[in-house]
Formats: structure tokens, C-alpha cells, sequence
């Protein structure tokens, strides 16, 4: 809602029209340089991950992390994982995943987004009719066109990135940032759980336990009978979120680890 809160700084007095229109200006000048100024060495670094067999968005990554300070290291890849799963969202489920049975998460988030969505077009219609006879109206119109591309991406996140059973693994997810492999022989037990947490998505705790939260809440404990080595240290537990407890899938898990 960067209109809204550009306009309430014009209502305060904060800044004036021409001075807003003018940073705004600016500030796209400048991205646009640094832009131009870094695609050479862009492109090189990509062209060097492709070789190597990586796919286009790892490459985009390995870019970042070569050419970016570090702080926006982390920025740049939740806006390629943003890009990334809007684009597995709108195209054919990819061959490795078909046959599995998918667990979604991360519903009640998709919901608020949903709501979001709408609120930012009527804010951009009416903020562009309020501002139509002034500097501001096409660089803040641009901005909330851009919003709409960025919260689908947003939604997607989760949607196109759900936990996945096969017939001898389980596939969990946090979005496009985290991923780890369960084979279902290592699972000793498997409970439904709910609970809060602090924070979001991966995190490991000091006890070896891998918690897979969204909205700060797990739903479903796997118990594992070895270690698993995961990108966070090597866990025996996860605590994952599930929208459904009771998906028949869920049900499976709770029936193997019973019947060990």
C-alpha cells in the first residue's frame, strides 16, 4: 500500500507533491543505472551457473550472492522465490511430483492475500482518480500495478509449493526457500500436534527438532528413529503445518508410525 502511505504523507505536510514526484523519479533513475551498470557481470556469472547445469533461477541466485552486499542477499531471493513459484503455479505440475499426493499449508495466509488483492485495486483506482491532476499519479499508478504481479507471487509462495507423499518419501516444504526429504522407513511415530511457535518457516531448535510453521503454528509431529541431515543440521524430530490434520494423507503417516 505504498500509495496510501505516500498520500497520507501529503496530507501531514510531510512532503510536497513536486518533492515526492521528484524522489520517485529518482529513485527509479538510480535503480535503473545500478541495473544497467551490473548486467554485464549479471550476465556473465548466469551464463557460467548455466554451463554448469544449473537452472536459470539458481543462477539468478548465484548472481546475487556474488554481486549483491550481503543484506540484500536474502531480499533477492524472496523475490526469485516469489517469481519462481508464480510461474510453477501457472504451468503443468512437473513430472517428478505427478502421482504424489500433495498437502497443502498455508491457508489462512492465502486467504488474507486474497483479501489484499482486491483492497490494492480499489486503492489504486481511487488514489489514481485523486491524483490524476498531479506529478504523483503515473509513478505511484505504476507501483500499484506493480502490486498486483508481487501478491500473486505472494499467494503462490505456499499454493504452489505444498508437502508431497510418495510411495517411499515425504517431501516437506517452506515455500520456495526450504525443502527436505523424509524417507517413510525413518518415520518411528507420527502425531497430530497442534501448536505454536515463535516466528515462521524452517527453523531448527537446539533439542535436533525441525519445525515447518506457517501463521506460527505446526499441526502434525514426525518422530524419526535416526537423524536426518537437513541444510539446518541434522534433526530427529518435525513439526510441520498442515491445512488439514485430518487429510487422508496425514492419516497414512499416523497409520505407519503406528504400525511399527
Amino acid at each position: 500500500m505504498v500509495a496510501l502511505g505516500e498520500s497520507l504523507a501529503l496530507a501531514l505536510g510531510l512532503v510536497q507533491h513536486g518533492d515526492i514526484g521528484l524522489l520517485l523519479v529518482g529513485v527509479e533513475l538510480v535503480a535503473a543505472v545500478i541495473a544497467l551498470t551490473a548486467l554485464p557481470s549479471v550476465l556473465r556469472v548466469v551464463r557460467a551457473e548455466r554451463s554448469r547445469g544449473q537452472t536459470f533461477s539458481a543462477a539468478l541466485l548465484a548472481a546475487a550472492e556474488e554481486l549483491l552486499p550481503p543484506g540484500l542477499v536474502s531480499v533477492a531471493r524472496f523475490e526469485l522465490g516469489l517469481w519462481r513459484s508464480a510461474y510453477r503455479w501457472i504451468t503443468p505440475v512437473p513430472r517428478a511430483e505427478r502421482g504424489a499426493v500433495r498437502l497443502s499449508y498455508g491457508a489462512s495466509e492465502r486467504l488474507m492475500l486474497w483479501v489484499l488483492l482486491p483492497c490494492g485495486l480499489v486503492e489504486l483506482t481511487v488514489m489514481d482518480y485523486l491524483l490524476r491532476n498531479t506529478p504523483l499519479r503515473w509513478p505511484l499508478f505504476v507501483l500499484g500495478v506493480l502490486t498486483v504481479p508481487y501478491l500473486l507471487g505472494a499467494i503462490a509462495r505456499t499454493k504452489a509449493q505444498p508437502h508431497l507423499l510418495f510411495d517411499d518419501r515425504l517431501l516437506l516444504r517452506s515455500g520456495p526457500d526450504f525443502a527436505v526429504e523424509v524417507p517413510l522407513a525413518w518415520i518411528e511415530r507420527a502425531s497430530r500436534r497442534p501448536q505454536l511457535n515463535q516466528g515462521r518457516g524452517a527453523l531448527r531448535s537446539d533439542d535436533g527438532a525441525l519445525r515447518l510453521a506457517y501463521g506460527q503454528q505446526t499441526d502434525v509431529r514426525i518422530q524419526l528413529d535416526r537423524p536426518l541431515l537437513t541444510a539446518l543440521g541434522p534433526v530427529t524430530c518435525i513439526d510441520v503445518a498442515v491445512d488439514d490434520p485430518h487429510h487422508p494423507a496425514v492419516q497414512e503417516l499416523l497409520d505407519r508410525g503406528h504400525s511399527k
